[in-house]
């Protein structure tokens, strides 16, 4: 290696040094550990904190890696464009691994089929497939440094010392450890339910105050949802703290229809 490639080499941090996430593809998996790893991979800046906005731009991530274990590169030759699907809406640009491709078809097929779905014009809208884990990560470590930001003050009260505590686990904001996740590895969707007046029926949590709603009961479209994504011919799995999180290949996990809406009512929306 030439000495300047060797110098920039020695110059980037390895902010896992010390680390050893139970989960391969997490940078660190409790609130300890995640202080020191993002505080070694990113900067936050208090002045542009927004209180209650997750992407506010106070945190940025230099030092973070965007590849790992369970990650896929957003230039990764195994993601492909989805394409026109019956009964099935989705931005340009959404893309999955065929294993998600294959089972969106199989679900446009379930819904052109369905009785069900002609009597009520429902439709199912995807929200999201592939991601980088940053989009996620970036935010999560963005509430941890803010916690630590207010945890270094001196004149904290202990009420606010516990919340502040609390706030710094990402788990405990319906978020999850800074590191891959079903989306990084192109295995999972985000779908939602759209009433025949193109309504959202709800969103990443249901069953509770402030979720969107539609001319269907929010349970009934959750379930309807549900049952078309993981019946055993489409072959999806939801996530059981997640209403609209679906996923497909060999590392799908989670509840099927009908033990989502019997065991897992309302979501949570904590991981």
């Amino acid at each position: 290696m030439r000495p300047l490639l060797l110098a920039a080499a020695q110059a980037a941090p390895v902010c896992t040094d010390g680390i050893a996430p139970r989960t391969a593809g997490k940078f660190c998996d409790n609130v300890e550990d995640c202080m020191t790893f993002c505080s070694c991979a990113c900067t936050f800046d208090s002045t542009k904190w927004k209180s209650g906005v997750k992407n506010d731009g106070s945190t940025t991530c230099p030092g973070m890696s965007e590849t790992g274990v369970g990650m896929l590169a957003p230039d990764s030759g195994v993601l492909r464009d989805l394409t026109a699907l019956a009964h099935i809406s989705f931005r340009a640009g959404t893309r999955a691994t065929q294993d998600v491709l294959d089972g969106l078809q199989r679900l446009s097929d379930h819904l052109a089929a369905s009785p069900e779905r002609t009597r009520l014009g429902y439709t199912v809208h995807v929200k999201s497939c592939y991601r980088s884990h940053l989009i996620d990560t970036i935010p999560e470590c963005g509430f941890v440094l803010k916690a630590k930001h207010m945890l270094a003050k001196k004149d904290l009260t202990e009420e606010k010392r516990a919340y502040w505590l609390d706030r710094a686990n990402p788990q405990n904001l319906g978020l999850s450890w800074p590191g891959r996740t079903p989306h990084s590895g192109g295995y999972a969707c985000d779908l939602i339910l759209l009433d025949s007046a193109g309504r959202d029926c709800f969103d990443w949590r249901a069953g509770v105050p402030g979720t969107p709603t539609c001319s269907i009961a929010q349970k009934t479209a959750s379930s309807i949802m549900d049952e078309a994504a993981t019946n055993t011919t489409v072959g999806g799995r939801r996530l059981r703290y997640e209403a609209w999180h679906y996923e497909w290949g060999p590392s799908a996990s989670g509840c099927t229809h009908p033990d989502c809406g019997d065991k897992h009512w309302p979501p949570t929306g904590r991981p």
